[in-house]
């Protein structure tokens, strides 16, 4: 706890020293002696918040205790909490957006030079995972200093940079049927063109369509942790994370029927390509219901359920996809 001192007091109230020593009968040096204690003697104390009309706790006031509740009044109280989630978290992924997109800029320069390679395209991912982290972080921390909501919003910040992506995984399986023309390559003339532009509109509306629903899952998951335990809190985030691996398993089935369709363009799909899709998705399920479960029965352990879990499991699939990059690109011996 930080009280006043007599330093404070004089700086305050703007007060030459002589004046203030000669209020209260004593010597400058003598003063100047006590402006340097940390404590101000009881009857000192007194004599000054009589002299120059103070409140009695004048001295007494815990200034920190002051400070953090001037802090805490300047911190907004939103109405509708869902919609504020929702309005900070779409301006936060689409600025994390942005700095990927020049970070795709950069990788495409280096394709047209000659220089892009499968580890370069891991290496890649591991700085676009890095950045939406860093964007989650940031998203929390902003929302923790300028409002009142707390919760375990403070803890949050990587499953909040994870667990979104995976809600619109279904969307991203769909995009995967639309990014080939090769079910239109054998048409030829008007009926090509046509079919054509119809793919580019499909894509492009399932894209914006993916825009639009990450900040939604985004703000869920922050309204949810914003929330004090309770049976309604239970309850959403049941609901929020039965939505969520409910997109995982819709996007693992278009995996899979994408895989049954792709021999028929690229060629038969290795065993490997299953076992990397299989993995994936069991790892993803696991980070889900550990995020739902978790805080729930063991709460003073949610830095393992919102921090360790989520950004080990995303490591693994990272540091995975790392090696077998540079496993393809070694030279048969």
């Amino acid at each position: 706890m930080a009280t006043r001192t007599l330093a404070q007091f004089r700086a305050e109230r703007q007060l030459w020293r002589k004046d203030v020593a000669q209020t209260l009968g004593i010597s400058e040096e003598a003063l100047e002696a006590l402006e340097r204690s940390p404590e101000v003697p009881p009857e000192i104390a007194q004599k000054i918040t009589a002299a120059y009309n103070l409140p009695p706790d004048y001295f007494a006031v815990d200034l920190d205790a002051v400070a953090a509740a001037a802090v805490q009044a300047q911190k907004k109280v939103p109405q509708n909490p869902l919609a504020y989630f929702y309005k900070v978290s779409f301006i936060c992924w689409i600025l994390v957006g942005a700095v990927q997109a020049l970070l795709i800029a950069v990788e495409s320069a280096v394709f047209i030079s000659g220089y892009f390679s499968s580890i370069v395209n891991s290496l890649t991912s591991i700085i676009h995972t890095v950045i939406s982290i860093t964007g989650g972080v940031l998203l929390c921390r902003y929302i923790t200093k300028k409002t009142t909501f707390a919760g375990d919003i403070p803890q949050i910040g990587i499953a909040l940079a994870v667990l979104p992506s995976y809600a619109t995984q279904c969307i991203s399986g769909l995009l995967m049927f639309f990014t080939t023309t090769s079910f239109t390559t054998a048409q030829t003339g008007t009926s090509a063109w046509l079919s054509e532009i119809g793919w580019v509109i499909a894509y492009y509306a399932l894209w914006l369509m993916q825009v639009f629903i990450l900040p939604l899952f985004s703000a869920g998951i922050l309204w949810v942790a914003s929330m004090n335990e309770g049976a309604v809190r239970r309850k959403k985030r049941w609901m929020l994370y039965g939505a969520i691996l409910v997109s995982l398993t819709l996007a693992f089935m278009e995996k899979v029927i994408w895989y049954q369709v792709a021999p028929l363009i690229r060629g038969a799909v290795p065993v490997s390509g299953w076992f990397s899709e299989i993995s994936l998705y069991i790892l993803n399920v696991f980070v889900v219901i550990v995020a739902a479960i978790g805080p729930q029965e063991l709460p003073k352990l949610n830095v393992l359920w919102y921090t360790v879990c989520p950004l080990a499991i995303t490591g693994v699939i990272l540091m995975y996809s790392l090696l077998q990059s540079i496993i393809i690109s070694m030279p048969f011996i």
